[in-house]
C-alpha cells in the first residue's frame, strides 16, 4: 500500500519562499514607514489647517463641517485616529490608527484630513 506524504518537497520549498517573501515584506514596511518620533498629527479641513496636535500629547475633539457632518479625532499615545464619523461610509473610522510619517486618514464626504509629520521621514510619496 503506498504512502501519500501530505506535503511534498516542491510544497515545502513553495511554502519557505513565502514565508521568506513576507518576512521581507514586514521589514521593508519598516523601513519605508519608520515610527514618527516627536510626530505631530495635522489636521485640515477642506485644504485649510485645522490644527497640528503632538502624538505624545493626548487630545479628542470633533471637527463640524460646514455641511453640518462631524469626525471625532482621538490623537495620543504616538499615533492618531477618526473614531467617529456620520458620512455614509464610514470608510475614515475603518482606516484605524496612524502612527508613521506620511500615513494619512481621510474623510472625503467632509474634506477632513488627518496626516501624521514629524520625526523619521518616510522618503515616500504617499
Amino acid at each position: 500500500m503506498p504512502t501519500h506524504r501530505f506535503l511534498k518537497k516542491g510544497d515545502a520549498v513553495l511554502l519557505a519562499v513565502l514565508a521568506g517573501a513576507a518576512l521581507l515584506f514586514c521589514l521593508f514596511y519598516r523601513f519605508l514607514y519608520p515610527k514618527a518620533i516627536a510626530g505631530v498629527a495635522v489636521v485640515t479641513v477642506n485644504g485649510a489647517l485645522y490644527g497640528e496636535y503632538p502624538l505624545d500629547t493626548a487630545h479628542s475633539f470633533t471637527v463640524e463641517t460646514a455641511d453640518g457632518g462631524h469626525n471625532t479625532v482621538v490623537i495620543g499615545d504616538g499615533c492618531a485616529a477618526i473614531t467617529d464619523a456620520d458620512c455614509p461610509d464610514r470608510l475614515c473610522v475603518q482606516r484605524g490608527r496612524i502612527d508613521r510619517s506620511g500615513q494619512t486618514v481621510v474623510c472625503l464626504p467632509h474634506g477632513v484630513v488627518v496626516t501624521v509629520r514629524g520625526g523619521a521621514e518616510s522618503g515616500v510619496d504617499n
